[in-house]
């Protein structure tokens, strides 16, 4: 019960943070702070979908392990659970080098690769968005990212792991094949 009161308040900060206009609230910067959550900097989201048999518990009950390999596979940043998966972002003083980038990607497949071989009938597909600089650019960056990880999922396997700017001409069909 601990786990999933935790669980919905990171959530609800999550949300509060995606639904911030153009300047955070002192309530939400509390919360941020109390969290230990970093926004001030340049900010690289990553939404992870959970598929096949995945459920909430399921999901609530694989985040330690999730965040133990992603740890491993040194990405550290907060870890939130979602429904239908997870959301986490990582926070650097400095732009991010493309190659960093791509090293991010490598690190992420490793993490999830791992989860995914001790959890039988279970997919993940994750996203990684530009990074951009403060909350608003962590915005834009997990916004990113959800379209990347519907591509990577889009391309079958139990796990996969899509860079936004690697999405060349898919991301303009994911704009046509989402649009009415």
């Amino acid at each position: 019960l601990q786990r999933e009161r935790d669980a919905r308040f990171r959530l609800g900060v999550l949300s509060a943070i995606l639904d911030t206009a153009e300047r955070a609230e002192a309530p939400l910067r509390r919360q941020l702070a109390t969290l230990g959550w970093h926004v001030d900097g340049w900010c690289t989201g990553v939404i992870l979908q959970a598929s096949g048999e995945a459920d909430p518990l399921r999901v609530l009950m694989l985040t330690e392990e999730l965040n133990r390999h992603l740890v491993e596979a040194g990405l550290r940043g907060p870890l939130v659970e979602r429904p239908d998966g997870w959301t986490f972002w990582l926070t650097d003083s400095k732009e991010p080098t493309p190659q960093r980038l791509t090293s991010l990607s490598a690190q992420l497949q490793l993490a999830v690769e791992m989860v995914v071989e001790r959890a039988p009938r279970l997919q993940i597909h994750a996203g990684l968005g530009r990074s951009y600089h403060g909350l608003n650019g962590l915005q834009a960056s997990l916004s990113e990212a959800k379209e990347a990880s519907v591509v990577a999922q889009a391309a079958g396997g139990r796990c996969g792991v899509q860079h936004i700017d690697a999405l060349g001409v898919r991301r303009i069909l994911l704009g046509w094949y989402a649009s009415e």
